[in-house]
């Protein structure tokens, strides 16, 4: 598209149960581990299709629309736990965050935490072993609705792109412009890191 080289994979038959092995769940949902950006296609009549994607997709350690948590852990030979807020913890306590740690074998160690995280953040971070993507939801068959019930149907869904058979309609290049003003954001993002 325009120059931009695009791989896309079509990952068919994710339903519920898919990340338990569910149909061919696991084998097709760990093709999305190596994406950039998930496209999530959904019937305009079925939008709630979006979370069984979003927890499947989350059950086999792929976070969608979610940055890695802002920590460093430095294990230390002695001392404890020492953490280090540089905002205030409202989602769970310093002991909870201890515990945690201490499950994962830290008995020691320096923790710096730069954002207000959960256990969930936590576990994902001393685990390692997730994926972090974008993700673009985009309505099939709008040309089938009026634009009420679409207004109605895109209100609770994040990053949506519209499509329709029909080819005035076709919304495949807002798709992409869509995708790559993502990817642009994500770039940002990580030569901020890097600096």
């Amino acid at each position: 598209y325009r120059g931009a080289k695009i791989q896309m994979l079509d990952l068919p038959g994710i339903i519920k149960g898919a990340s338990s092995g569910k149909g061919l769940g696991k084998r097709i949902l760990s093709v999305a581990r190596s994406a950039d950006i998930v496209l999530l296609v959904l019937d305009v009549f079925q939008p709630y299709h979006e979370d069984v994607l979003i927890n499947e997709l989350s059950n086999i350690g792929i976070r969608l629309n979610k940055k890695p948590p802002n920590i460093v852990i430095e294990k230390s030979p002695t001392g404890g736990i020492a953490i280090a807020q540089q905002v205030k913890l409202k989602k769970m306590s310093e002991k909870l965050v201890k515990d945690i740690l201490n499950v994962y074998g830290y008995t020691s160690a320096r923790v710096v935490i730069r954002e207000d995280i959960d256990s969930e953040q936590l576990v994902d971070f001393l685990t390692g072993n997730k994926t972090y993507a974008k993700s673009i939801t985009a309505l099939n068959k709008i040309d089938l609705v009026d634009k009420k019930f679409l207004k109605k149907v895109s209100k609770n869904l994040e990053n949506i792109a519209k499509n329709t058979a029909e080819k005035k309609k076709n919304q495949f290049s807002n798709l992409v412009k869509k995708q790559q003003e993502i990817s642009q954001k994500l770039n940002d993002i990580m030569n901020k890191l890097n600096k």
